[in-house]
């Protein structure tokens, strides 16, 4: 996404699916911003809630405990994006425990 907001002269995106974007930079700092809010989140919940390290579900749980079924479905598919992100900057590790994985700070 960031290459993508890096293009000279870029003015417009045409998605295979939905509306055209004509304001690509806004809108590609605006999913950025999400996807920081939501690693902020995402570690917060980590660093906040466990010693003894959160699955994906408890995770879910701590960030969405107010949403939806519907919110909470996707969310859990963002939960567990973000955590491999995570795991790949090497800011998380994850370990399995009795059949549970559950993660801490890296």
């Amino acid at each position: 996404i960031k290459k993508i907001q890096n293009l000279p002269n870029l003015k417009l995106i045409l998605p295979a699916h939905g509306e055209i974007i004509d304001n690509p930079k806004e809108t590609i700092s605006a999913i950025l911003e999400r996807m920081n809010e939501r690693e902020r989140q995402v570690l917060d919940a980590i660093n906040n809630h466990s010693k003894k390290g959160l699955s994906p579900d408890q995770i879910l749980n701590l960030i969405y405990s107010k949403s939806k079924k519907f919110t909470r479905i996707i969310g859990r598919d963002w939960v567990v994006l973000t955590l491999k992100m995570l795991e790949k900057k090497e800011l998380i590790k994850r370990t399995v425990v009795k059949k549970k994985m559950l993660f801490f700070l890296a």
